[in-house]
């Protein structure tokens, strides 16, 4: 219920934006929501391994998003780098050829 409501509210405020505003609070909101993934994600494991992580690197697509490494750095206190935004593409190949 509380998704449903919070979905309501974010359709009435979407609906008196322009069509470039309602696309750029979509994406802030995908963005933030994926730092807080990484977040979580990186908690659990730090639980699970019970060393702490520092440092983060993202590849891909994704690492051509600053938006999103200024989010996961402030989402997980950790230090962004970005690598090559190709790397995911170089990995699959790899493993294709296994």
């Amino acid at each position: 219920p509380e998704r449903i409501i919070l979905v309501a509210k974010l359709g009435a405020v979407l609906a008196s934006k322009s069509e470039s505003e309602r696309r750029g609070i979509i994406v802030r909101c995908l963005l933030e929501r994926l730092a807080q993934k990484y977040a979580e994600n990186l908690e659990t494991i730090t639980r699970l391994t019970g060393r702490p992580i520092r440092r983060l690197v993202i590849v891909g697509g994704g690492s051509r998003i600053s938006l999103l490494n200024q989010l996961t750095e402030e989402e997980t206190g950790c230090r962004v780098i970005v690598g090559p935004a190709d790397a995911s593409i170089l990995g699959n190949l790899l493993v294709q050829m296994d």
